[in-house]
């Protein structure tokens, strides 16, 4: 089923494509790559005449693709920009985007480099949960008086996909809250990510603790409630989930907002819900390279630009996800298709609610896995 914004989306990607193509400048002063998707259409172009910048951007497909940026060293740089349409001149990246999910990783590996964001003005408006979430050690450990690591510029949750209409022909209520995976209704028609963060941090939810509760051994019948919730899975995939649902499967899944979205849009049948009792947050940052040596002002320019009004709509009109902005600028600011899309929108209660997955010490993730696979026996 064509919508106006599929329509949208694809003049959109030719856009891109077609900016892109020209961004061939040898002498760039900034250098930014970023995630497929997880920017829109005509924001680059919107920056360029704004700042009057000459700045390269690529796009890449893969979370690998980024991460291979990071870790090339400076002599193998030389032949990484010698793409015809980013440029021939061998400086390195200056921006990435990267997952939160990886952000411990990199800080620790000393692949990125602190940002200067605090000098923003609209670092200020930026949500607390966002700026907590990239205030780190030097180990990348959460740290509230640790140094700014990278800048949020997108964001989702993990919420609830099901198939409105094998539902409702059963005669089988559609859930809400995480509370209703465990229903018998359920049985062989649930399918979960295959990450144990993400599913025991759920039942954690569901018990009333946070996602990021160290001492599992001390939550009360934590074990049993993720035996019965086992009874109802049919498969656990991070990636597989989504033909599940839209090949009918299974009925109910739960996964990553952005890619329920992007597979909404195609099937009309797939309702989504984000549990009223709060779920997890993922964000994709900025970060700084650092083989880096581009002068913060250029860095923030770009970091800034993303948070303004105008491109946290567009961000949120055509990414499948949400500028972290959106509860920072007035509502009569925001899109009337953001506005109105409580899946991008969320409620403020139930972002209130919900929590970033946040690393934890090696000892605590051994407990969690544990945990993981004793579940998955039964």
């Amino acid at each position: 089923m064509k919508t106006r914004r599929s329509f949208l989306s694809v003049m959109a990607t030719l856009t891109l494509a077609q900016m892109l193509t020209a961004c061939g400048d040898d002498d760039a002063d900034l250098r930014v790559s970023f995630l497929q998707n997880s920017l829109p259409p005509g924001l680059i172009d919107d920056f360029k005449k704004k700042f009057g910048k000459s700045a390269a951007f690529k796009q890449l497909a893969q979370i690998k693709d980024i991460k291979q940026l990071l870790d090339k060293k400076p002599e193998k740089e030389q032949q990484q920009w010698r793409i015809p349409f980013i440029s021939s001149n061998p400086k390195v990246v200056d921006i990435l985007s990267m997952s939160d999910y990886y952000l411990s990783e990199y800080i620790a590996q000393k692949t990125i480099q602190p940002l200067d964001v605090e000098t923003i003005s609209n670092w200020q408006k930026l949500p607390k949960k966002f700026q907590q979430l990239v205030r780190r050690s030097a180990t990348g450990m959460s740290d509230p008086q640790g140094l700014v690591w990278a800048a949020p510029y997108r964001w989702g949750v993990t919420a609830i996909a099901y198939d409105k209409e094998k539902l409702k022909s059963a005669g089988i209520k559609a859930p809400e809250d995480w509370s209703d995976l465990w229903r018998d209704e359920y049985r062989d028609k649930l399918a979960l990510l295959d990450q144990p963060r993400e599913i025991i941090g759920l039942t954690l939810k569901s018990l009333g603790y946070s996602y990021n509760t160290k001492e599992l051994d001390q939550v009360k019948d934590l074990k049993n409630t993720l035996a019965r919730l086992q009874k109802n899975v049919k498969f656990y995939s991070s990636t597989d989930y989504l033909q599940s649902l839209a090949f009918g499967d299974c009925s109910v899944v739960v996964g990553w907002s952005n890619e329920l979205l992007s597979l909404q849009n195609s099937y009309p049948k797939i309702g989504i819900v984000v549990p009223k009792s709060g779920t997890s947050l993922w964000s994709d940052l900025w970060v700084k390279s650092s083989l880096s040596h581009t002068p913060n002002n250029l860095i923030n320019q770009w970091i800034d630009f993303c948070w303004q009004s105008k491109p946290a709509n567009k961000i949120s009109l055509f990414t499948w996800g949400s500028s972290p902005m959106i509860y920072s600028h007035e509502q009569n600011e925001l899109a009337k298709d953001v506005r109105d899309n409580p899946l991008i929108n969320i409620n403020p209660d139930i972002f209130d609610k919900s929590e970033f997955i946040l690393p934890l010490p090696a000892e605590t993730l051994k407990l969690y896995d544990a945990f993981w696979r004793d579940m998955r026996k039964k």
